[in-house]
């Protein structure tokens, strides 16, 4: 992976019509209920709730699926379903998703405007963490929106 630049991109459209190749990232809490939203359709599409569980992640840590090619990362932002996370805790998640796609050789993610829907935090903070965290990647990270 080139080590510059960062192609960041919004698009208008379901996150689940992405590019096959582009792996994939959402917020989660600890407990793994993924019940509502976005969330649940992760869930829903990829399964494996025992194989997150099984890797023992904590908040502020990401877990991972391996699925057709691509991974599937699940930022684990709060501990508890109820709970609202923090930036913080976010960043903290998104350099665990970042060193994971270094060490993976991945390029491009997928992701929707994570943190921002029932977690309720403000997109443009969420936004330029990202473009921190991610800047001098030479990645692609494409933010899909309805």
């Amino acid at each position: 992976m080139a080590a510059q630049g960062l192609q960041f991109t919004e698009i208008v459209g379901d996150v689940f019509t992405r590019d096959p190749h582009d792996s994939m990232a959402t917020c989660v809490s600890n407990e793994f209920k993924m019940s509502k939203s976005l969330a649940k359709q992760f869930k829903d599409t990829f399964k494996g709730v025992d194989e997150l569980k099984a890797q023992n992640k904590s908040t502020g840590e990401v877990a991972v699926l391996y699925r057709n090619g691509t991974y599937i990362y699940h930022l684990i932002t709060k501990e508890r379903v109820f709970h609202r996370p923090s930036t913080d805790t976010l960043r903290s998640c998104l350099v665990a998703m970042r060193d994971h796609c270094r060490q993976n050789n991945v390029t491009s993610l997928a992701m929707p405007r994570i943190g921002c829907g029932l977690d309720r935090l403000n997109w443009s903070e969420v936004s330029e963490i990202i473009k921190d965290v991610f800047k001098n990647t030479g990645m692609t990270i494409k933010i899909y929106r309805l």
